[in-house]
């Protein structure tokens, strides 16, 4: 699946607008940003070594839906982040997210709560279900490539 093919996902402005921001980079760049966002946390946040090594396991065990999700997450953060800079409390949010998600890096909370909070995020950028399951399922297919870009930073 290509990023292009997103756009049969589309089901309103929202999802148009994220999908034209993401198409401005390919799909290589898409998929070496989320490892990139998810080995710099890990290699740039002061965290004990045995939390680097069971993030690196975890991700070793992640089926297409648990990298999809994962990849959906880094990749919808930043517009997230446009959504809450209209809200007085949006710094706090951000930095929520940011938290939860390196929590769920480390396997501090568990996928049900990652997903509630992937959810309210998709639900503050106001994208469909269509196209958040499309983000989805495009990020599960390239799991093979994420985690390889991963295993090889970390």
């Amino acid at each position: 699946m290509k990023l292009i093919q997103l756009t049969e996902y589309i089901e309103n402005e929202k999802d148009k607008e994220v999908l034209e921001r993401m198409l401005k980079d390919d799909d290589v760049t898409i998929n070496k940003y989320v490892v990139n966002v998810v080995c710099d946390l890990l290699q740039c946040i002061p965290l004990d070594e045995s939390y680097k090594l069971t993030a690196k396991n975890n991700f070793n065990r992640y089926d297409d839906s648990n990298m999809g999700q994962l990849g959906a997450y880094v990749s919808l953060f930043p517009y997230a982040q446009i959504s809450l800079n209209e809200d007085n409390d949006g710094g706090a949010k951000a930095t929520e997210f940011l938290e939860m998600l390196i929590s769920y890096l480390i396997g501090y909370i568990d996928n049900s709560d990652f997903k509630k909070e992937l959810y309210e995020m998709k639900d503050i950028i106001e994208i469909s279900q269509d196209f958040y399951k499309g983000l989805e399922n495009y990020f599960g297919l390239k799991k093979d490539i994420i985690l390889k870009g991963i295993n090889e930073r970390l």
